[in-house]
């Protein structure tokens, strides 16, 4: 399963690395794409991912997900 999210906040490598290795220590995910340029994060997953983990990581971390 891929999803993708539109993020503000990120704006650099260290910003996309946060976001990245956070996510890959979530139950489920596979791997993951973060661009700060875009503000896009793109993680492929299994199917019992649950997406409101994802969101609140990026919360927690410190960046918005819109």
């Amino acid at each position: 399963m891929t999803t993708t999210l539109n993020t503000k906040g990120m704006m650099c490598i260290n910003c996309e690395n946060k976001v990245k290795n956070g996510l890959l220590k979530l139950d489920h995910v596979k791997s993951v794409e973060a661009d700060a340029q875009s503000g896009k994060v793109t993680i492929e997953s299994d199917d019992d991912f649950n997406i409101e983990d994802a969101k609140t990581l990026i919360y927690d971390i410190g960046y918005d997900v819109i």
